[in-house]
């Protein structure tokens, strides 16, 4: 029996902060404070490359690691923050 495969921590670590990047994005949105656009940048940029190191992590070792998809998620719902928060806001 081989070991058992295990999520990768910055695959998940990697869709929370995407997740926190988009929830910036709205909060920029709809209190029209700017200062959670620091929130968008700084989440973005850490889903990126924790979402890369765990997509290449899952990679190297399919047989004991998984979480490609969340690695996948992760870095593309950064992208909704950015456009809330970039493009919708001097809209508002």
């Amino acid at each position: 029996m081989g070991a058992p495969i295990r999520t990768s921590r910055a695959a998940a670590a990697a869709l929370v902060t995407g997740v926190s990047s988009l929830a910036c994005g709205t909060l920029a949105v709809v209190t029209r404070f700017d200062q959670f656009l620091i929130g968008v940048v700084v989440f973005g940029v850490l889903t990126f490359v924790l979402g890369i190191y765990g997509w290449i992590a899952v990679k190297r070792s399919p047989a004991a690691l998984r979480g490609k998809a969340l690695a996948g998620w992760g870095m593309a719902i950064p992208t909704g923050g950015f456009a809330l928060g970039f493009l919708l806001l001097p809209a508002t």
